[in-house]
């Protein structure tokens, strides 16, 4: 930034210490501060190029580089740390963020295999903004990770993107996870990809979790999804379910739906 500023080198003299000397107090002290929106969103322009051969080069040679480099992404939505962050404005640089974030994706699909779960985490959520097919694809291995906050991250990054795939990955989250917390989620999920047009290879598993699952919250959230987008099963489902589900809350949530869908 100094050199995209023109800035001088350091805004602070060095100060004799009257006791013990805090070098790593005093180095902070010396670094330049104050830097406008403008002037570090004219550095990332000015330096998109080094940045960002020094941004893959650190996610692809230490662990500890890859998390800086993570940090600056943020959500990923055009931002790079500190230089344009959510809030800004300027257009090239948000630009310029967008892609260098591209440039990152392969190294990003090799994170999202990393033995530290919160790297896979993150990597899963940033890869779930990429159109890609790579990224698509380590979304997806993602759901069958060991660690349950990498697969809610991969559930949370497919969103309602539909494809058969996709539709199978969640399927066997919600039929084979012992977490209850998880099948919610991919019932929730299943609810997004029906309505995006996933039909019937949607609509049959939340029937059968509907049905079948042991836990009360699973069977309302799979309910709820269907009404989603196949209102009909879902009251046919409600008509048995305010009867004979053994969960006072499941029955009331299936006399709702029946009552919203009077004409």
């Amino acid at each position: 930034m100094l050199l995209a500023t023109g800035r001088p080198a350091f805004h602070a003299s060095l100060l004799v210490p009257d006791g013990t000397l805090d070098v790593e107090a005093e180095l902070e002290h010396l670094v330049p501060d104050g830097f406008s929106s403008a002037e570090r969103a004219l550095a990332l322009t000015t330096f998109a190029e080094p940045l960002q051969r020094a941004a893959i080069a650190a996610m692809e040679t230490s662990s500890g580089g890859a998390r800086a480099v993570l940090d600056a992404l943020g959500d990923g939505d055009k931002t790079l740390l500190p230089f344009v962050g959510p809030g800004d404005l300027s257009e090239p640089a948000r630009g310029r963020a967008e892609s260098i974030t591209r440039s990152l994706e392969p190294s990003l699909v090799n994170r999202a295999r990393d033995p530290d779960p919160a790297m896979r985490t993150r990597a899963i959520a940033l890869l779930g903004r990429s159109a890609s097919d790579d990224a698509a694809a380590a979304v997806l291995a993602a759901t069958h990770d060991s660690n349950e906050v990498v697969v809610r991250a991969a559930i949370a990054a497919i969103g309602s993107r539909w494809s058969p795939a996709t539709v199978e990955a969640v399927t066997l989250v919600l039929q084979r996870r012992d977490r209850f917390a998880l099948r919610v989620l991919a019932a929730e999920a299943l609810g997004r990809l029906g309505a995006a047009g996933g039909g019937e290879e949607t609509a049959r598993p939340l029937r059968d979790a509907v049905k079948h699952d042991d836990f009360a919250l699973v069977r309302e959230a799979a309910l709820a999804s269907l009404a989603r987008f196949d209102p009909g099963s879902a009251r046919q489902l409600a008509v048995q379910l305010v009867t004979t589900d053994p969960e006072p809350r499941v029955r009331e949530s299936a006399r709702a739906l029946l009552e919203s869908s009077k004409p």
